[in-house]
């Protein structure tokens, strides 16, 4: 939704939904499913009622392909090999997406800035342009840092074949290239809205929030930090841009 006011596009609610659905699918497939041989027969009784929501939740989404332009099942199917790659190996080669050292955030941030930029762009009337390119390039700056809190909890988790950003430069330097992501996506706000203050001032307020979970993200942090406060920040980023709509308009 924030990408269809940043880029004056009307609300498609088909798209809205089959986002929200393929990210559904997408992410059960690959937490629950594509590993559910090696759980035993207790886990996979508990994952029954998750089976059968993402089923329907497919079977509707595939229904409502047929409402969507070529182009844009296109592009969906592109961020889908992507997401198969991250958990199936590459052909030719024994080792997926997720084994290459610190492709994870980047592999997490081209799908979300496809997802929520792209897509609506080219199901919408409007021509992939500069302004549209540019958003796309902002957003995946936003997401490399957004990102960042959550392998900071995982590095207890995740295996050391993974070397995710904080595995391999430490928790601090992981900061760092965070603020200096989060830098780059204000720089791309300047150049884009400056003489739109609704945007500019929403997209600093939660470029500086987002610093500040980035700064107290911690390797032991608190259950509902990242589950909860840092996984708020679109909604918040979404209501600034509705509070200072209403304040300017």
């Amino acid at each position: 939704m924030i990408s269809y006011h940043t880029l004056g596009i009307y609300f498609n609610e088909i798209i809205l939904f089959c986002s929200f659905a393929a990210t559904l699918v997408v992410y059960n497939y690959i937490k629950f499913f594509s590993t559910i041989y090696k759980n035993n027969f207790k886990e996979k009784k508990s994952i029954v009622p998750i089976k059968i929501v993402t089923m329907l939740v497919l079977v509707i989404l595939t229904s409502l392909l047929f409402y969507l332009s070529y182009k844009t099942i296109f592009l969906g199917l592109i961020i889908l090999i992507f997401c198969l790659a991250y958990v199936y190996p590459l052909y030719g080669i024994n080792k997926n997406i997720r084994n290459f050292g610190g492709l994870k955030v980047f592999i997490v941030a081209i799908c979300w800035s496809s997802t929520s930029v792209l897509i609506p762009v080219f199901e919408s009337s409007i021509n992939l342009e500069k302004n549209s390119i540019l958003i796309f390039f902002q957003r995946f700056f936003f997401v490399f840092a957004y990102t960042l809190p959550f392998e900071i909890r995982d590095l207890k988790y995740d295996l050391p074949s993974l070397k995710t950003i904080p595995q391999i430069f430490g928790v601090r330097k992981a900061k760092y290239f965070a603020i200096v992501s989060l830098l780059i996506f204000i720089i791309f706000s300047l150049g884009l809205h400056i003489q739109n203050p609704v945007f500019f001032y929403s997209e600093l307020l939660t470029a500086f929030l987002c610093a500040g979970l980035i700064l107290f993200s911690e390797k032991n942090q608190k259950k509902y930090f990242s589950s909860f406060l840092v996984e708020s920040l679109p909604i918040f980023w979404l209501a600034t841009i509705v509070f200072f709509k209403y304040l300017f308009n």
